[in-house]
């Protein structure tokens, strides 16, 4: 089903996928990143894309390690943090991985090595690309208009609480 999704729409604004976890972690990092400063994603490791279709490979070696991996380097890397779900799926005898990141609510995020303008990236038409001056200001104001909104929200909340205490 997800590899007949894939063969159909392929990667999106959602969706990448990668053959293996690369020893660079900075090349998904960037997905992972511009999938907090959007709606959310997934990154599937244990699928290669070939010239028109995809297949599914698996991952070799500890997938719990790799797992943690992950884990360890989006925490580490990117600001604010993002807290992933990893999860595992076997698919005709293969272990993938997916690494579903939510959208953010402290907009913009960025790599933390490229720092607060230079590591902000966006997904364009199922790629990730590096956001411009005025995508950065576009995020920074959804950022503070989501605070602003939890806030309003949690003040509504602490009225109500107080309003049947009193009762």
């Amino acid at each position: 089903m997800l590899i007949n999704k894939l063969n159909k729409y392929g990667e999106n604004n959602n969706i990448e996928v990668k053959k293996e976890v690369p020893a660079e972690h900075k090349k998904y990092l960037k997905s992972v990143v511009a999938f907090a400063n959007g709606f959310g994603g997934k990154i599937i490791f244990g699928i290669e894309e070939k010239k028109d279709s995809f297949e599914i490979c698996g991952l070799s070696g500890d997938v719990f390690k790799i797992k943690d991996s992950i884990t360890n380097s989006i925490f580490s890397s990117i600001e604010p943090h993002i807290i992933p779900s990893i999860d595992l799926d076997t698919i005709e005898d293969k272990t993938i991985l997916i690494v579903n990141v939510p959208s953010g609510w402290d907009r913009p995020y960025h790599l933390k090595a490229e720092g607060e303008f230079d590591g902000v990236y966006v997904r364009v038409s199922g790629t990730t690309r590096k956001a411009d001056r005025n995508m950065i200001k576009e995020l920074m104001f959804e950022g503070s208009q989501r605070k602003y909104l939890q806030l309003r929200e949690e003040k509504h909340k602490q009225k109500e609480q107080f309003k049947q205490e009193k009762q």
